[in-house]
């Protein structure tokens, strides 16, 4: 674990770190669903009308709305973290090649 004002980053912590998103990601996909049959369930299974029943359900309709675009905000940002951390991987790769050939090119004598 990363200290205070440190950072921990690897590509195999950023890639376990987008898998725990993509995980959550479905468990809230699984949640929204069970959500909508079980409200499904109370509002057909009552014969529930009128006005009460549409103003519900447009707060329902909303309330999926907003947690759809939620959670592909949290796949979204599971995507950009496994880009990143290839990126991160390659980038320090092509780092340690410049060290090792700066180190390389001096010319000190040996130890």
């Amino acid at each position: 674990m990363a200290e205070a004002g440190n950072l921990d980053a690897s590509p195999e912590l950023i890639a376990q770190k987008a898998k725990e998103f993509q995980e959550q990601h479905s468990n809230l996909m699984q949640a929204i669903r069970t959500l909508k049959a079980d409200e499904d369930a109370v509002t057909n299974g009552a014969n529930w009308k009128g006005q009460a029943r549409d103003a519900f359900n447009a707060f329902m309709e909303r309330y999926y709305f907003q947690a759809d675009k939620l959670n592909d905000k949290l796949m979204e940002t599971s995507e950009k973290l496994i880009k990143a951390g290839s990126s991160f991987a390659d980038q320090d790769t092509d780092f340690a090649q410049k060290v090792q050939a700066q180190v390389s090119s001096l010319d000190l004598p040996a130890v």
